[in-house]
């Protein structure tokens, strides 16, 4: 899929022609902090509904040296205008509004996207995306960083195929599975090699909301 886009783009892999960050709460922040080593992209773009985490950006920057002179801040209006096949967005909104975002993402065929986590909220969800970055040809990471470690790839590597593997993690007070536990979650698939993931004990008793409900 990603080789097809980039020929029916044109785009030289070696040079990103926009970055647009839609989120700019912390997770946004960071990921603004980052993107601003790269020194292949002509312009960063950002966009959140949230006035105030959109105008708090600048005083981050200040705070942490970093001075990016094509910084765009975008109106609601300029956002899916300013989407095309040179593209990468990067989608770190709240998870209320992220698979609503997500799908107009999609529709303007952007070169690729980079979701937080929680993508969807449901398996219907699901299906929907998936179904529409195949139509579309955009293709979705979902930013999971454990199995990039280098302590978890060797551990991986002592894993032999085939081998049956008991893992138990456990989470501070608080600490949901749509938050801190999501990775726990992925790194155990991805070491396991499993297609489903079966909890078959907790000691949680009561309910209790995060930012994440």
């Amino acid at each position: 899929m990603r080789k097809r886009h980039e020929k029916s783009c044109g785009l030289d892999k070696r040079k990103i022609v926009r970055i647009v960050v839609i989120g700019t709460g912390s997770i946004g922040k960071r990921y603004i902090q980052g993107l601003s080593k790269l020194k292949n992209c002509s312009q960063f773009c950002i966009f959140d509904r949230n006035i105030e985490a959109l105008q708090s950006v600048s005083s981050f920057l200040e705070s942490c040296s970093i001075y990016l002179p094509d910084l765009h801040y975008l109106t609601e209006d300029e956002l899916f205008k300013s989407i095309k096949s040179d593209t990468i967005v990067i989608l770190s909104t709240t998870a209320d509004s992220r698979m609503q975002t997500l799908t107009k993402v999609v529709d303007c065929r952007p070169f690729a996207i980079l979701a937080e986590k929680p993508l969807v909220r449901s398996l219907r969800d699901y299906d929907e995306v998936l179904e529409k970055s195949a139509d579309a040809a955009v293709p979705i990471y979902v930013n999971f960083l454990s199995h990039l470690l280098p302590v978890y790839q060797e551990l991986a590597a002592e894993i032999t195929e085939g081998e049956k593997i008991a893992i138990s993690t456990s989470l501070p007070k608080d600490w949901g599975i749509a938050c801190v536990g999501i990775h726990h979650f992925e790194l155990f698939t991805w070491l396991s090699k499993s297609k489903e993931v079966v909890i078959e004990e907790s000691n949680v008793n009561e309910l209790f909301q995060q930012k994440r409900d």
